[in-house]
């Protein structure tokens, strides 16, 4: 359709499902919910081609580790 209408595409359907999946994944989705909404039989997959890490993900980390070890913030 987009051709058609002489409109160059700016995003697929799979970069869209890359996104979706990736956001997903850095609000803390469980890997085996991401495959089961991808819809692959193995998670190999899904994070291959589809999650991608997010900006900010490293500090996110290292707050989660902090937490987890020392109680803080």
């Amino acid at each position: 359709m987009q051709q058609k209408a002489g409109i160059e595409p700016r995003a697929t359907f799979h970069d869209l499902r890359a996104l979706f999946l990736s956001l997903l994944a850095a609000e803390g989705i469980l890997q085996s919910d991401l495959m089961r909404l991808a819809g692959h039989k193995s998670f190999l997959t899904t994070n291959r081609y589809y999650i991608t890490p997010t900006q900010g993900y490293e500090g996110r980390a290292a707050q989660m580790i902090d937490r987890i070890l020392g109680g803080r913030e």
